[in-house]
């Protein structure tokens, strides 16, 4: 199973300054997606989401990821992707095999490349989270990297970014959004 180390926070500035400050430790141009994700009520404790994209093919995403918001804790994440070429379909069997849906969410990301592509910086701005822009750091481990070095590349990106321990988020979009929509 492919394994990451993500790093979520919370990021203060304008979009368009944080695409600049991250630009030069980029592999290229940004690219802007507009994605929707729908969690499923998942009974394994991981999360399960299928991610319609425009311009994209659908795919299925599973993955288990310790809920951590600190850099002194590498948040390894497993997860398995399958491509769909029928998501209406599934998200409706989906739904009826797993008991419902547990939310929706819609963003619109910003994606960088850095380290020859190995490390995914996403800009998310969260429908329901508008007062927020979000920093998400993915680094995709190889085969032959440990869970410690890919620390080290997400903490030496942290420092380069502006990120701060203290904006780090533990959870997901969804446990977020969930937690906002219960205040209401």
């Amino acid at each position: 199973m492919p394994r990451n180390i993500e790093i979520k926070a919370r990021i203060d500035g304008d979009l368009n300054d944080l695409i600049n400050r991250i630009q030069p430790l980029a592999d290229g141009p940004p690219r802007h997606l507009t994605q929707s994700d729908t969690f499923f009520n998942c009974p394994t404790g991981g999360r399960l989401k299928l991610r319609i994209e425009q311009d994209s093919p659908a795919q299925l995403i599973y993955y288990e990821r310790n809920d951590v918001a600190s850099l002194s804790v590498p948040k390894l994440s497993n997860y398995s992707i399958a491509p769909i070429s029928h998501p209406s379909e599934l998200k409706n069997v989906l739904t009826m095999a797993l008991g419902g849906i547990r939310g929706q969410i819609d963003k619109d990301r910003t994606l960088l490349l850095t380290g020859h592509g190995q490390t995914r910086i996403h800009l998310d701005q969260v429908k329901g989270l508008e007062s927020t822009i979000f920093i998400e750091l993915e680094v995709v481990l190889r085969d032959d990297q440990t869970v410690e070095e890919g620390q080290i590349i997400a903490k030496d990106l942290c420092q380069k970014i502006g990120i701060e321990e203290k904006n780090h988020i533990k959870c997901a979009y969804i446990d977020l959004l969930l937690e906002e929509q219960n205040k209401q």
